[in-house]
């Protein structure tokens, strides 16, 4: 869901009016605002009264039932059709590099003239993130560290540079793209089909390249839990990415038309995530995302509700400091969770 995630960095999006309520408005860095409502108490059983209340409410709700029918598949089920035997340890990344690899390293793309550390590369059937550079520019040192970071999923992914000089070397992994600017990364998967990032672009943006790679070459998940939350993952961040307004700031009743058409979006994503069934070994990574979840949800309804066509600057401010606040932590967690596991449709990337 992000540090907090691309669309809720756009909410946050929020500061001090020059024309009044209706024109456009940036976060302020110490605006003095009154203090915003807390949150609805949802531990107390009783019904909630507000809009906010009610949504929060519907959100935990949901997740306690997903969490219901969990523990019901559990005791019915035993083991899930995708475990061999009790003790199977989960399937994620470590553990995808068996048959996966095996299979991919049956690649048939010619590897002929190529370095050798790149033609290994490609014959271990790794996706491979090369980068071209000058290492003068600060935008080739810059991407150079971010490239230090990027996900080696358990050995899956096999990350390289080369002198932008030597561009000659690698034609048959930059065939089809264009290499002229420093830096330039080149993400190519076991076929070498290739995308190219030209310019600065930060460890995120090169591991969401990855996963696309995978994907497209049908290797990212082999564990049919994660593949089916991963098709949730793509599903829900494409039906948010193209929310109205999404990519602009707006006045006050924009943001309000925003703020609940996301509201209803997330909820949406939280029920299709619990409905997934997963076996016993994910068991504790679903009931964990589950909570994170809801708690991010019970702020984000606050939020939508305490927004109105007729909120004041200073309110909207207010109600999106006091989000900000009670999101975070959770949105932290789930970033890492869903990353952690590939799911950056889910996470960071979300």
């Amino acid at each position: 869901m992000s540090q907090i995630s691309p669309p809720i960095r756009i909410l946050l999006v929020c500061a001090v009016a020059f024309l009044g309520a209706y024109m456009l408005f940036l976060r302020p860095k110490d605006a003095v605002v009154p203090p915003a409502e807390p949150a609805p108490n949802l531990q107390t059983g009783k019904p909630a009264e507000s809009q906010p209340g009610k949504a929060a409410q519907a959100a935990q709700g949901a997740v306690a039932a997903a969490d219901g029918q969990l523990a019901k598949q559990q005791s019915v089920d035993g083991v899930d059709a995708g475990e061999t035997a009790a003790g199977t340890q989960p399937a994620t990344k470590t553990s995808q590099s068996g048959s996966a690899q095996a299979a991919a390293a049956r690649t048939k793309a010619d590897v002929t003239g190529l370095p050798k550390p790149v033609a290994k590369a490609i014959r271990k059937g790794q996706v491979l993130v090369l980068l071209f550079w000058n290492g003068k520019s600060a935008d080739d040192k810059a991407v150079h560290q971010a490239l230090a970071k990027v996900d080696r999923w358990d050995g899956r992914v096999s990350v390289q540079s080369a002198s932008i000089k030597k561009i000659s070397k690698y034609g048959r992994i930059a065939r089809g793209v264009d290499v002229e600017q420093s830096p330039t990364v080149v993400v190519a998967d076991p076929n070498l089909r290739a995308e190219t990032l030209v310019g600065y672009v930060d460890t995120q943006t090169i591991d969401q390249a990855v996963v696309d790679a995978f994907r497209n070459s049908g290797g990212l998940f082999t564990d049919a839990y994660l593949r089916k939350i991963d098709a949730v993952c793509v599903q829900h961040s494409n039906r948010i990415a193209a929310l109205p307004n999404y990519y602009t700031r707006g006045n006050v009743p924009k943001q309000n038309t925003r703020l609940a058409v996301y509201d209803r979006a997330v909820q949406n994503l939280i029920a299709d995530f619990g409905a997934v069934k997963a076996p016993k070994k994910w068991a504790a990574f679903k009931t964990a995302a589950a909570k994170d979840m809801a708690t991010f949800e019970v702020a984000l309804a606050h939020y939508s509700g305490k927004v109105t066509p007729k909120s004041s600057v200073a309110s909207v401010i207010a109600a999106d400091q006091a989000f900000h606040s009670a999101a975070k932590p959770a949105a932290h967690r789930l970033n890492h969770r869903f990353d952690g596991e590939g799911l950056f449709r889910c996470g960071s990337a979300l």
